[in-house]
């Protein structure tokens, strides 16, 4: 029998190490709630949770095919001198994006800002609300970088090109928003948008 290209066997176990992630946190949550804790019902600290499983999966699974070394160069994230740099100016992007959405969906008449301090939205929701969306931002996008655009993205490339895990990586992007997104036209421009990062 031929052997798997071990490409192919990194990144099959890097996507069953996400499922192995998603199920040890749905343990977790299914036995916190026995417990009366609803403190995992919570959005952020979900978020935060799931994507922390899936950064110990991954970090793993990159010490067992780097030799026993954590080293971001081997899935294709190496630091640079301008690496922090690069860093900040997409940060600084992303930033920026999200606010022009909100004007958009603002202008449009999509939602209504009802300002700050006001009865209906006081200054620690809104300050709450901003300060949870960047932790989550930050949490999910890193698992996710690493995840789909540093190991799958890079070994599938290794293995059959780069159109070929363009592809299967964004399908594997998509799938994990499977339970944000329910309407198959907003999964359509998920993937297009994990066709544009990769």
């Amino acid at each position: 029998m031929k052997s798997i290209n071990v490409h192919l066997k990194i990144a099959t176990v890097s996507f069953l190490a996400i499922v192995l992630a998603g199920l040890v946190w749905l343990g977790i949550t299914f036995v916190s709630r026995k417990f009366g804790i609803k403190l995992f019902e919570n959005n952020v600290i979900s978020t935060m949770g799931l994507a922390s499983c899936i950064l110990v999966c991954q970090y793993f699974v990159i010490k067992k095919y780097n030799n026993g070394r954590f080293s971001f160069d081997f899935i294709g994230l190496a630091f640079k001198q301008n690496s922090f740099k690069l860093l900040f100016i997409g940060i600084g992007v992303g930033t920026l994006m999200y606010f022009s959405w909100a004007l958009i969906l603002i202008v449009m008449k999509i939602v209504k800002f009802k300002g700050i301090g006001s009865t209906f939205c006081p200054v620690y929701n809104v300050t709450i609300g901003i300060i949870s969306a960047l932790v989550m931002s930050i949490f999910a996008s890193f698992s996710e970088e690493i995840l789909c655009r540093g190991i799958i993205l890079n070994q599938l490339m290794q293995f059959k090109g780069k159109i070929f895990a363009l592809i299967i990586s964004s399908l594997i992007f998509t799938m994990c928003h499977t339970q944000y997104y329910h309407d198959f036209s907003a999964l359509l421009s998920v993937f297009a948008m994990a066709i544009l990062f990769g």
